[in-house]
């Protein structure tokens, strides 16, 4: 028998209240990892998610259990963003025991030498609407693609595993990526009794007002230029003389603090002169000509970075990853027309599918949904912490962690990365209620997905096994 949740009870299965079954596959497999062989069992599970006594879809989590250890092996629940997204990036190229390999033209399958299986035990989740989940009532579904309920249902699918599968004693550490970290910082303010000893943050974005670009909230303008300095210096750019894109990015956190910060706070009251002299070294830093920044009022989104650094070549660059390119079309701007938007692609070849199909024995009739864009248009956000429309999970998260000290953080993110920029992840925890001692803070030279680089993803894979390690 089988547990299926409701957003406010747990409601047993019993085959009376859904007519479908839960669908369920077990196999086995092994990865070579630092020249040792690891055995290992899968098991792909579905879970039915309920709106008061009405099945409406189902979570699929993916397993992969070392069998023969003890019940204190530590257990890692992983999941990425989107919010519509599945766990495949995570599970297939970053920390499952099989990696795809993206190839000119193909993808193949290979061995995972970073996979964390070797630590510790890996469950990946796909939340309802992604991957090969089911959905029966798109209407009656919505209420998961909620931030509170979302995290609800994540929970106690959490809970759940645990129970089982047995490992009441197990250490658990709860991983996201993207809006994952969202869905990891809601999850321990729920969290009650549920024992995490560490979260790994991806990526994050936990303020979404350090995203908002409106008059007065000066804050996405500031956070923003370490990366674009750093992928201006990328792009050759940068008219300031730096060995590296990390020493671009440095310089940039002090002249922000420093000059920047002042000169947008004076907001109208900056003379003319200042404006000039500010756009210029603006300029000089993220590549942007100086009347396009003073016809800006020295303001830049991510978006008008995206399409103006390399306008001179009819080109733009991407915001999962800066460092990406490609030709201008004249279609309005779209975030999914992104070059470095590799989901359509991975669709179109169903790689993960047939992972799934072929690897795991786990059957369905459609393809695997990478991305279920129209569960990200159909996200409320409107449960997350608010106050006077200041949106933030960071409140829940510091909350839990003052509860339990034995808590720690690992938080990761890419310094080419426009949608989530590394500093604003940087500056949150440098001004949060969290003692730093308890953050692991790490920067690599990637974009959005830091394990798309193989030789980061050996250093990535090494951070965070030391960590689960601690």
């Amino acid at each position: 028998m089988s547990y299926v949740y409701s957003l406010s009870i747990i409601v047993l299965f019993t085959g009376v209240l859904q007519s479908q079954i839960p669908r369920k596959s077990v196999s086995t497999g092994e990865v070579t990892i630092d020249h040792q062989i690891i055995r290992y069992q899968a098991m792909v599970e579905e879970t039915f998610l309920f709106v008061s006594r009405d099945s409406v879809g189902s979570v699929i989590t993916t397993s992969y259990i070392v069998p023969g250890q003890d019940d204190h092996r530590p257990v890692i629940f992983l999941f990425n963003g989107g919010p519509g997204a599945s766990s495949s990036p995570l599970h297939m190229y970053a920390f499952g025991p099989v990696r795809l390999k993206k190839g000119k033209d193909t993808t193949v399958q290979i061995n995972n030498d970073y996979s964390l299986i070797d630590r510790a035990d890996l469950v990946f989740i796909d939340p309802i609407g992604t991957g090969l989940t089911q959905v029966f009532n798109p209407d009656k579904a919505k209420e998961y693609w909620d931030v509170e309920n979302d995290a609800k249902a994540f929970l106690e699918i959490m809970k759940e595993w645990k129970s089982k599968h047995q490992r009441q004693h197990s250490p658990v550490f709860i991983c996201g990526e993207s809006y994952g970290t969202i869905r990891a910082a809601e999850i321990m303010s729920l969290k009650e009794n549920f024992k995490v000893k560490g979260v790994l943050l991806f990526s994050s974005l936990l303020d979404v007002s350090m995203a908002a670009p409106v008059s007065g909230n000066e804050m996405p303008y500031l956070l923003n230029i370490p990366t674009m300095a750093a992928i201006a210096w990328y792009h050759h750019k940068s008219t300031l003389k730096f060995n590296s894109a990390e020493l671009s990015f440095k310089e940039a956190v002090q002249f922000v603090t420093s000059e920047y910060q002042p000169a947008l706070f004076a907001g109208n009251s900056l003379k003319s002169a200042q404006r000039i002299t500010m756009a210029n070294k603006l300029s000089s830093r993220i590549g942007l000509p100086v009347p396009f920044l003073i016809q800006h009022d020295l303001r830049i989104t991510p978006e008008e970075f995206e399409m103006n650094l390399l306008a001179d070549q009819n080109k733009r660059i991407g915001k999962l990853d800066g460092t990406v390119t490609a030709l201008k079309n004249q279609k309005p701007y779209s975030s999914r027309e992104d070059p470095s938007l590799v989901v359509n692609t991975i669709l179109r070849g169903d790689y993960v599918g047939r992972y799934f199909k072929h690897n795991l024995g786990f059957h369905s009739d459609s393809i695997y949904k990478g991305v279920n864009f129209k569960v990200n248009s159909a996200w409320t956000w409107k449960s997350m912490d608010a106050w006077l429309g200041y949106y933030s999970v960071l409140p829940g998260l510091e909350k839990a962690m003052k509860e339990d000290v034995a808590i720690k953080l690992f938080v990761a993110g890419g310094l080419y990365d426009l949608a989530t920029p590394v500093y604003g992840a940087k500056y949150l925890f440098d001004h949060s209620k969290i003692d730093p001692s308890r953050i692991s803070f790490h920067i690599f030279p990637t974009g959005h997905s830091i394990f798309e680089v193989e030789s980061e993803l050996s250093k990535f894979s090494k951070k965070v096994k030391e960590f689960i390690s601690y």
